[in-house]
């Protein structure tokens, strides 16, 4: 069974996620047991009570994201495009870089697709179930996306730095929301992959 995951995940991959995986020291995504996914979390900074996993349809559409995702929002739930800050958008240090100065207001440009609200309703506690709970205090908000296949330095490392920058800037309060989208046990993700491909198939015809 663990082949025949291996070669759908492979198939559902891009081409470059899967050259991306191999630079990075990564592995092909595999079915994780919870107790797996709490172990790697504790050794990568997630506190055990702070698990959250992405419901099974959306595991499924970040595994197209080739690298693990950051995503900031307001105190009002609106995404910060972080495309729109720095030079280059493809580079996770936008978030850092804009992170140094921030302050209770910031005029950074909004995108108006993505909610915070909307964000944590893809998720639930590994524990009991429950999406992630806001603090309602804080300033910003940041959502990162983490899993077991991608490994360190793109979890534990990029876990620390948020962290980092997160304690260094006293102006503002910040919560963390740590999201894994690993596949996990008890859900039929062979059957899943196989929609999903068929989706796409027939979208394509369209």
């Amino acid at each position: 069974m663990k082949t025949i995951y291996y070669v759908l995940i492979f198939v559902s991959l891009s081409s470059c996620a899967r050259i991306f995986l191999k630079i990075i020291g990564g592995k092909m995504p595999d079915v994780e047991s919870f107790e797996s996914i709490k172990t790697t979390g504790s050794e990568w900074g997630v506190e055990p009570d702070n698990i959250y996993l992405l419901k099974p349809t959306f595991v499924i559409q970040q595994m197209n994201v080739p690298s693990n995702e950051i995503a900031l929002f307001d105190k009002n739930g609106f995404s910060i495009d972080l495309k729109k800050v720095g030079d280059d958008p493809r580079c996770g240090g936008n978030i850092y870089g804009l992170f140094k100065g921030l302050d209770t207001i910031t005029y950074a440009q909004r995108d108006s697709s993505r909610l915070l609200l909307n964000e944590i309703d893809r998720a639930f506690n590994i524990s009991t179930n429950v999406t992630p709970v806001l603090d309602h205090t804080s300033d910003y908000y940041i959502v990162f996306y983490w899993n077991c296949y991608m490994g360190k330095v793109r979890n534990k490392d990029e876990i620390s730095d948020l962290k980092r920058a997160i304690s260094e800037n006293t102006q503002i309060k910040t919560q963390l929301i740590l999201i894994n989208s690993d596949m996990y046990e008890g859900v039929d993700w062979e059957k899943k992959l196989e929609e999903k491909k068929a989706s796409k198939e027939q979208k394509a015809m369209n």
